[in-house]
C-alpha cells in the first residue's frame, strides 16, 4: 500500500482582528471535528467564538485609541479596510460624444428657464443702482422674477469663467 503525503498550505484570514490566538483556536476546533469528539468540538467551538469576540473587541479598542491619539492616517486606513474601499486610478472609457450624449440625456430632467428679456435685465440693473440703503429700502423690495433671472445670469457667467480657466 502506497500513501502520499500531501502538503496543504492554509493562508490566514485577512481580517485585521485575526491574530495567532484565533488561528490556534480554529486549528483546535478543526482537529476536534476531524476526531469526531462531540464534547471536545462543542467546547472548542465555544472557545473560538469567545476568542473571535475578544479579538474583535481588541481591534475596536485599537482603532478607538487611534481616534483618541488624533492619528488620522491610521484611522482612515482602518475605515478603508473595514469598508473595503479601493481607489480607482483608471480613467473613464469613452470620448467627447459619449459625454455629450449623457449631458443631453440628463438635461431633460432639468427645468427649462426662459431667457430674461433685455428690458428686464436693464430694469434689474437700474433698480440695484437706485437702492438707497439709508432709507430702509433693500434688495428684498425687488420683484422675485427679476431676482431669479439675475441669479441665473450670474451663475451662467461664473460657470463660463470657471470653464475658460480664469479661476483654476
Amino acid at each position: 500500500m502506497v500513501t502520499v503525503d500531501k502538503r496543504i498550505r492554509v493562508y490566514p484570514n485577512l481580517e485585521p482582528w485575526m491574530n495567532r490566538e484565533v488561528q490556534q483556536l480554529v486549528k483546535e476546533r478543526n482537529s476536534a471535528f476531524r476526531a469526531g469528539d462531540r464534547a471536545h468540538y462543542s467546547t472548542a467551538r465555544a472557545n473560538l467564538k469567545r476568542g473571535i469576540r475578544e479579538a474583535k473587541a481588541d481591534y475596536r479598542r485599537k482603532i478607538e485609541d487611534h481616534l483618541d491619539s488624533n492619528n488620522s492616517r491610521q484611522v482612515w486606513q482602518g475605515v478603508q479596510h473595514i469598508t473595503n474601499y479601493k481607489t480607482n486610478l483608471g480613467a473613464a472609457e469613452g470620448d467627447a460624444s459619449l459625454a455629450e450624449e449623457l449631458n443631453l440625456f440628463f438635461a431633460r430632467f432639468e427645468p427649462h428657464r426662459k431667457a430674461m428679456p433685455a428690458e428686464a435685465k436693464n430694469e434689474r440693473y437700474a433698480r440695484l443702482e437706485t437702492l438707497n440703503n439709508r432709507s430702509g429700502e433693500t434688495e428684498r423690495d425687488i420683484p422675485e422674477y427679476l431676482e431669479e433671472a439675475f441669479f441665473s445670469e450670474c451663475t451662467a457667467n461664473i460657470m463660463l469663467l470657471n470653464t475658460s480657466g480664469h479661476f483654476t
